[in-house]
């Protein structure tokens, strides 16, 4: 039960987190000086997102306060004859929480960010969408390896390009 507990801390730790990160971003994004030729400015976009990421918090405040209460709630009923045991429930519910892979994404996106200007665009895009696949696969280990391999590394090359393509040609972004 002890580590269950710890499962529904990281939910308040994280949206505390995305909470200090979203108020640094607005923070930051205020020394920004507004051009003369560009109505909504420089300051537009991180204010926009660091907006979304706070109100994004709010849920998963209240997901793990809610987690949390239900868990003592619960400590409160079993008594030392009924426990509940992490191994009796099902599968689906067991695998449902893992602090460790959300915090392994977050580490390579990171990695990624600051890998961007040095190895450029599409390698790091495709070094990022192949980890990630690697991950979400080691959790639902199913399937076949080689088939996975290929499907993996094709659309993540796909990506990678139709998305440098957009932005170059659709959005005069220059990489």
């Amino acid at each position: 039960m002890g580590n269950k507990n710890k499962l529904f801390h990281v939910d308040i730790l994280l949206s505390v987190f995305l909470v200090a990160i979203s108020i640094i971003v607005l923070l930051g994004s205020m020394n920004l000086k507004p051009p003369t030729y560009d109505p909504l400015g420089a300051a537009f976009f991180p204010r926009l997102l660091s907006i979304v990421l706070l109100l994004l918090s709010i849920p998963i405040f209240i997901q793990g306060l809610r987690k949390l209460l239900a868990e003592r709630n619960e400590k409160k009923e079993t008594t030392m004859f009924n426990r509940k045991k992490e191994n009796d429930l099902p599968a689906e519910n067991r695998d449902k929480e893992r602090p460790l892979l959300s915090l392994l994404v977050a580490v390579v996106s990171c990695i990624y960010v600051f890998a961007f200007p040095f190895i450029g665009f599409r390698i790091s895009s495709i070094i990022l969408l192949v980890l990630l696949g690697i991950f979400i696969y080691r959790r639902e280990r199913k399937g076949k390896v080689v088939s996975f391999s290929i499907i993996l590394i094709s659309v993540s090359i796909f990506l990678s390009f139709l998305i440098f393509y957009i932005f170059s040609n659709f959005l005069n972004v220059s990489f």
